[in-house]
Order: structure tokens, then C-alpha cells, then sequence
């Protein structure tokens, strides 16, 4: 085993380690909630919505929970684990490959590896580390071929960037860069066209899974340019086209960046990025990530959507490597007091996140959450990246099923929809309760209260209770663990 083997190895294992010890025990809110469902139905299938569908992590955490002893929703959740533990290693060694320092790797890595957004998705059931893992690995292996012109390596890149498009189409622009950049060295000679047309086949390849769930998409609908559209931006489409409300999207999008990044050590990517020329030595490396850094940013800072600060994961990712650089510029060499200075300001970094939340929990400042939903307090939630003591999506379910009349009706939003899905599905206690989104069909409705089934939402919010009902129409109804639940008194007059 080669000495960077040897690190990747260590590094994946801190990491891996540092996320088991604070992954989400079980059941868990909205998204997340959904690809646990998904994952233990094995439903890779998202009829109408296939950029949704992410079918490789359904199929892999699906496994997992059936190989395993563990739970399904645990089974999720260590397969978004183990993939951001992947990508950290990544992370290192592209540093440490590009500088020879290993420092500036371990820099670069916990950087990237304690950074929020990371350490969120890492922990709970979502797409993005899978994504960021075959990404990291795509730039890694294109580095390593400047170097070494193999052609394993064109093919390995080809594969692992279809592997990532049948995980998260977010992966792709880094692709998109990489083969515009193989495609430059195809026209100055030394790249022969036929290993750039073996890299394409492999990527087609690689995306066997998507080609799989367009085609379902395609017999469907019969129409193949909205099974395209479906694939490329799916409901998404005014999102991702977006170009309204820049400054607050600005704003917003720096604040994540703070969030992610609480510490001075970041300030070093400014330095990385200034010197990237001088450090590379290779004008085509240098290019690749800059562009890519520069549409990774120009993409998630317009995009308009709720959980924007995810699609900054690979942006996120590039800061850290540039920081890396920066640090292997400033520093000539590895010492004793550099490195216990770094470990240093990572522990403050890691304290940084409870204190935010503590500080945004006692002076009530908005963090531009709008749903509350019983047994989750919002400031540790979203401010507080481990999720360890995430228990309130099987509290509030519990309580639930203990209190709910025979044949009541549940009207809730995706945020606790999704994860009940899991629960019925996976354990099926409740048969005989309904559970439908607030949105659901009249006609349906309209049958259940024929039967005299009784109506109940988990919030006050708009957002969570249909737009037939009036707020004075909820009567509370006091849980065992203090938080309240309203039934709907429907007037039958």
C-alpha cells in the first residue's frame, strides 16, 4: 500500500468515525425522511419529478439495510455517512497530491469534512455525499492523469462521473468541466479522440440506473422531451432558471458560507485561489477547478429553493482544496506548532456551531425557518450540524399512533410526511389511521368524512393544514410528551 493509500485510509476512517458517532439514530425529518422510505421499498422510480429519483443511493442504501441487521432508516442514514467520509479522503489527497504537503491535506479535509453542510447531509439520509464522493474522485483522477497520462485513469473518470449522474445530476458541471478540459487536450494532441470517445461510453455507462428510471419515465408518458426535462430539472424548473430576488439570495448565500465556514483557516482559500498558478504548475488543473468553483457558485447562489445551501456542497468542497494551496504558499513547512495551531482552531470551529445556536435560540432571531413541528427545536436543527439526539420524528410518531382514534385522519406536510411514510411502511402500526398531504384530493376528503373519521394536523402554520380549514376551526390536543397536536372540528351543519 502507497503512502497516499495509507492517508486516504486514516483520513476516511476519522471521518467515518467522527460521523457514526453523530448519525441520526433512526427515523428522521422531511427529505431525508422520504429517501428512507424509498430506500427500504427499494422505489427508485419519480414519476414526473426523475431528478428526484436518485436512483444509485436508493438502490445502495437499500442494500445496506438488507444485508445488514441494521434498520432501513439507519441503513440511509451510514450510506450518506460512508460516502462523505469517501469524499473527505478525496478531498485530502487531491492536496496532498497537488502541494506534497500532508498538512495542507489535513487542512484541506477537515475544512471540507466539519464544514455544516457537509456534516448535515453526512449524518441523515441524503444524496449529496454520495454525489460529492464520485465528484471529488472525478477531480482526483483527472489530476492524477495531468501527471501520469494513463488511460485507466480517462476510463475510471468516465465511469465514476456516470455513477454520480445516477446519484445527483448536481455532480455533472464538474464533469462538464473536466470533459471540456480533456476535450481541450484532444485538440492540442497529446489526448488520441478515441480514448475521449471511451471515456464518453463509460459515462454513459456508468449512468446505467438514470437511463433505467428516464426509460420507466418515457413508457409513462410517452414523451420523450418531457422525460428529458423530467431528468435534467424535473418540477424544478423556475429554480433552477432563476434570476430574481439576487441581492437576498446574495445575502442568504453568504450567510451559509459563514455557517459553514467559522473560522479564520478559511481565509487561506483567498490565498490558494491568488497563487493556484504558481502552486499547479499546470495551466489545464488550474482552469478546471477555477471554472468549476466560479459555476458552482453561480448555480446554487440563483437557486431559489428552500435547501439551497446543499447545492453549495461542492463549491464548499473546492474552498477547502484552495485553502489547502494557501496553506502549502504561506507556509514553506510542516511544524509541530502549525499543526497543533490547526487541531486547535478545528476544535473552536466544532464549539462555534452550539454557541450560533445557542445565540440565535435566546435572542429569537429568524434563521428563515417557517414550519415548526412538534419534538423539533429549530436553532439545533439547522444550526447544529450532528444529528446523534435526533429523536423527535420517532417521539411525535409514538405518541401518534398512542392517542389517535380508530380510523382518524393525518393531514401533514412533507416534513413529517415523508419520515411517517418510513414508519408505516417499515412497521406498519397503525393500519387502520390515514395519512394524506394537506393538499389531498376534495373527493377523498369528502369520503373519510362520510365515514366519520376524525380530522388531525400537526401545526397551526399555513403551510400544514388544508386551505379549507380556518385557524379557529383547531381544537389543541395535548400530546404525552407536552408538545400539541389540533383536530379539526368540522362544522356539519
Amino acid at each position: 500500500m502507497n503512502k497516499h493509500m495509507k492517508y486516504w485510509l486514516a483520513v476516511f476512517v476519522v471521518f467515518l468515525g467522527i460521523y457514526i458517532y453523530t448519525l441520526a439514530p433512526d427515523v428522521v425529518w422531511q427529505d431525508q425522511g422520504d429517501y428512507q422510505y424509498r430506500s427500504a421499498v427499494n422505489e427508485y422510480e419519480f414519476p414526473g419529478d426523475v431528478v428526484r429519483a436518485h436512483p444509485l443511493y436508493v438502490v445502495i442504501a437499500h442494500a445496506v439495510g438488507r444485508l445488514t441487521p441494521m434498520s432501513y432508516a439507519y441503513a440511509a442514514n451510514f450510506t450518506s455517512a460512508f460516502f462523505a467520509a469517501i469524499s473527505v479522503a478525496n478531498v485530502f489527497v487531491i492536496v496532498y497530491f497537488l502541494t506534497g504537503r500532508s498538512l495542507a491535506g489535513i487542512l484541506a479535509a477537515g475544512l471540507y469534512g466539519l464544514a455544516h453542510t457537509t456534516w448535515f447531509n453526512a449524518v441523515q439520509a441524503q444524496t449529496y455525499s454520495m454525489s460529492a464522493a464520485c465528484l471529488s474522485l472525478s477531480y482526483l483522477l483527472f489530476i492524477m492523469y495531468r501527471r501520469y497520462p494513463r488511460c485507466v485513469y480517462l476510463l475510471l473518470i468516465g465511469f465514476v462521473s456516470g455513477l454520480g449522474m445516477s446519484t445527483h445530476i448536481m455532480s455533472q458541471i464538474g464533469f462538464a468541466v473536466i470533459f471540456c478540459s480533456l476535450f481541450y487536450m484532444m485538440c492540442k494532441g497529446p489526448l488520441p479522440w478515441k480514448h475521449l470517445l471511451w471515456l464518453a461510453l463509460l459515462w454513459f455507462a456508468g449512468a446505467f440506473m438514470l437511463w433505467h428510471v428516464m426509460w420507466l419515465e418515457f413508457e409513462r408518458t410517452g414523451e420523450l422531451f418531457a422525460t428529458i426535462a423530467s431528468a435534467v430539472w424535473g418540477k424544478w424548473g423556475g429554480a433552477v432558471f432563476n434570476f430574481g430576488r439576487v441581492f437576498h439570495l446574495a445575502k442568504q448565500s453568504f450567510m451559509f458560507f459563514v455557517l459553514n465556514f467559522p473560522t479564520p483557516l478559511v481565509l487561506l482559500a483567498v490565498l490558494g485561489v491568488v497563487r493556484a498558478k504558481g502552486i499547479l504548475k499546470d495551466n489545464v488543473i488550474f482552469w478546471s477547478l477555477l471554472v468549476s468553483l466560479g459555476l458552482y457558485v453561480l448555480f446554487a447562489f440563483r437557486y431559489d429553493i428552500p435547501n439551497q445551501n446543499n447545492f453549495f456542497l461542492p463549491a464548499y468542497m473546492l474552498v477547502a482544496i484552495y485553502a489547502g494551496l494557501g496553506l502549502s504558499r504561506l507556509f514553506k513547512r510542516d511544524t509541530v506548532l502549525l499543526s497543533a495551531a490547526i487541531m486547535t482552531l478545528f476544535v473552536l470551529e466544532i464549539l462555534t456551531y452550539p454557541a450560533i445556536s445557542h445565540i440565535a435560540r435566546s435572542r429569537q432571531m429568524s434563521i428563515g425557518t417557517r414550519r415548526t413541528v412538534p419534538y423539533r427545536d429549530e436553532y439545533s436543527y439547522y444550526l447544529i450540524p450532528w444529528q446523534q439526539n435526533q429523536t423527535g420524528p420517532r417521539q411525535l410518531f409514538t405518541e401518534l399512533f398512542d392517542i389517535l382514534p380508530k380510523e382518524a385522519v393525518l393531514l401533514v406536510d412533507s416534513t413529517v410526511y415523508d419520515p411517517l411514510m418510513y414508519v408505516i411502511a417499515a412497521e406498519n402500526p397503525r393500519p387502520d389511521i390515514f395519512v394524506y398531504k394537506p393538499y389531498a384530493a376534495p373527493d377523498i376528503i369528502e369520503v373519510h368524512r362520510r365515514m366519520g373519521c376524525r380530522f388531525y394536523v400537526v401545526s397551526k402554520h399555513p403551510a400544514y393544514i388544508p386551505d379549507w380549514v380556518e385557524p379557529d376551526e383547531l381544537a389543541a390536543v395535548e400530546l404525552p410528551g407536552g408538545a400539541q397536536i389540533y383536530e379539526i372540528i368540522i362544522d356539519e351543519s
